[in-house]
């Protein structure tokens, strides 16, 4: 095997032994992102071809060209996250980063634009 090649060998009876009280949670997540990302595919090229007038060639390119872009960000900033070392550790930093500004009970940033609150 080369320097750059990467070898993972799963072991079937490994994966059998997680079991579903596991497996679930840590798929969770997954089937939010579904509920958003399944109807954007499903229904955006239509809106894009009958309401805006763009092909549908142009529409499957821009689908195509946002997913190639994702495939190459995500193991990037996957890296980034996992050999960052904060004083809080390694994911928090890397977490709330890509939040933008979190809103935070009784702070700054909380309620909207001109609200005054308690």
């Amino acid at each position: 095997m080369s320097a750059g090649t990467l070898a993972v060998k799963t072991d079937p009876a490994a994966v059998a032994r997680v079991p579903w009280r596991i497996r679930i949670p840590y798929a969770l997540p997954a089937f939010s992102l579904a509920v958003i990302g399944i109807p954007v595919y499903v229904y955006l090229p239509k809106f894009y071809t009958d309401t805006i007038g763009i092909d549908i060639a142009t529409v499957g390119l821009l689908l195509l060209l946002v997913r190639m872009f994702d495939a190459v960000t995500d193991p990037v900033i996957g890296f980034l996250s996992d050999t960052a070392d904060t004083r809080w550790g390694r994911l928090p930093d890397s977490g709330y980063a890509g939040c933008g500004r979190i809103p935070r009970p009784g702070g700054h940033g909380s309620g909207s634009a001109g609200s005054t609150g308690p």
